[in-house]
């Protein structure tokens, strides 16, 4: 009877030991639970720290109930908030970081939203190019160094969306705080211009758009034009005697522009095949100054890419000549050729 007494006191000790130390981790799991911050957190924080004018008011308290409902995971602010990118790829050349420019003025309830870009210079840029850079040293050296072939790196567009209540000048001081929450925040001398903020409803072409489109919409009648007057008006034999306004009429003329691209001469015909390529050299040095100046895709990408396809471009012409050139040298006779070679030889000589 004893021995059973003293086996229950033991098993309840036992249970009264698990039971506490159970409460006791528990205890500690909220109370970590409760310091966990997030980024949004901090944000807010960072928000709460600045020094705001009083217009600025209203743009601060709707970014605010906007991270609220963010640490929330409510759908609107979610959906807001998710078409914000972080900055990515900028040591691999992709200067322009967008987000998503539908999802952020197609937002979801009543709260209105505005597409701000924002020209963000991350350093001082530097003078010389160096081949090879310390890759244990900082990376803003990497940052001021140019490219190869002349790349800068100093310098991103980042497009985000925040509240229509925001004037330029706030949403500079809200991407400042996300700025300096990155791991560029190291980067001492950079700075933040807005350029451009718009919303769903207030989206306006500028007047150049306008002359561009009818500029080109005039271009493309002019030729469409051109060339039925051609076709229906002039025959070949009045092709040798025409006006001015008729030459400028046949300069736009799509059938004769195109005779003249490919007709044979009495050149080399191979000739005939560097107009293709020159032509499609020009479309790719158009398509080139695009990406260029946009930084829509990745630099130190395009570099080696459209490196190459020069390279090829240029052994392919330069193959097709070497080859015309040798089919034309076979119908010289024997002896031009010999003093050819030898008088080649005598002026590498003197060289």
């Amino acid at each position: 009877m004893n021995v059973l007494c003293v086996a229950l006191l033991c098993l309840c000790l036992f249970i009264h030991d698990i039971t506490a130390t159970s409460n006791i981790i528990n205890t500690k799991n909220k109370g970590k639970e409760k310091t966990l911050r997030t980024d949004v957190d901090n944000v807010i924080e960072q928000l709460g720290n600045e020094k705001w004018e009083p217009n600025e008011t209203p743009c601060v308290e709707k970014t605010l109930q906007l991270l609220h409902n963010v640490k929330n995971f409510t759908l609107w602010a979610v959906w807001i908030w998710d078409s914000i990118q972080q900055p990515v790829g900028i040591l691999y050349g992709s200067r322009t970081q967008l987000g998503n420019y539908d999802q952020c003025l197609k937002s979801k309830g009543e709260f209105r939203t505005q597409y701000c870009l924002a020209d963000i210079k991350l350093t001082d840029p530097g003078i010389d190019r160096q081949e090879d850079v310390n890759i244990y040293g900082s990376a803003e050296l990497y940052l001021k160094t140019p490219s190869k072939y002349g790349r800068d790196f100093t310098s991103i567009t980042w497009g985000v969306c925040l509240p229509e209540q925001c004037h330029p000048e706030s949403v500079s001081k809200i991407l400042k705080i996300l700025f300096r929450r990155s791991y560029f925040s190291p980067l001492t001398n950079s700075s933040i211009t807005v350029t451009s903020c718009e919303t769903g409803e207030s989206l306006q072409y500028s007047t150049g758009f306008y002359v561009f489109i009818a500029l080109v919409s005039i271009l493309i009648l002019v030729t469409l034009l051109s060339t039925l007057y051609v076709s229906q008006s002039l025959s070949v034999k009045d092709h040798g005697n025409i006006n001015a306004l008729q030459r400028i009429a046949k300069s736009f003329d799509l059938v004769n522009n195109y005779n003249k691209l490919i007709e044979e001469r009495d050149d080399i015909p191979v000739v005939n095949v560097l107009r293709g390529l020159t032509a499609l050299g020009a479309v790719h040095a158009h398509h080139l100054q695009i990406i260029n100046a946009y930084g829509i895709l990745n630099d130190l990408g395009l570099e080696k890419v459209h490196m190459d396809i020069i390279y090829k471009v240029l052994a392919f012409a330069c193959d097709f000549i070497v080859r015309k050139c040798s089919e034309e040298i076979a119908y010289i006779p024997r002896e031009i050729q010999i003093n050819l070679v030898l008088n080649f030889n005598n002026i590498s000589l003197e060289f």
